[in-house]
């Protein structure tokens, strides 16, 4: 599963990824700046919480998630997921929402 979500996220235009391998994790930078993280061990993935906040604001949008923190990341700044089959298009929804919010985001500035 995190497998097809790798492959999708290098498809994007601005994107560059960096491996912790310590960690066992993935992340995702839109311009240099962190975008998505991938827990590979947990199969856990982690949204930039500014993409959600534009989102939220910009399109009014409440998206039907539990999300969840990491132990890892910045609590303010990072929600996430558990990835699992069944929730496989709705992550690909959300990644192409908070890239989208990224994009606008960080183009309007």
């Amino acid at each position: 599963m995190l497998t097809e979500i790798n492959a999708y996220m290098h498809l994007k235009k601005y994107i560059s990824f960096n491996e912790l391998a310590d960690l066992d994790m993935s992340i995702f930078y839109f311009k240099k700046r962190p975008f998505v993280v991938m827990d590979l061990f947990n199969e856990k993935i982690y949204f930039n919480e500014c993409g959600l906040e534009w989102l939220r604001t910009e399109k009014q949008v409440e998206l039907p998630v539990q999300w969840i923190r990491s132990k890892y990341l910045p609590t303010k700044n990072w929600v996430g997921l558990v990835v699992d089959s069944k929730k496989d298009d709705l992550i690909k929804q959300l990644i192409d929402e908070f890239y989208l919010a990224t994009y606008n985001m960080l183009l309007r500035n």
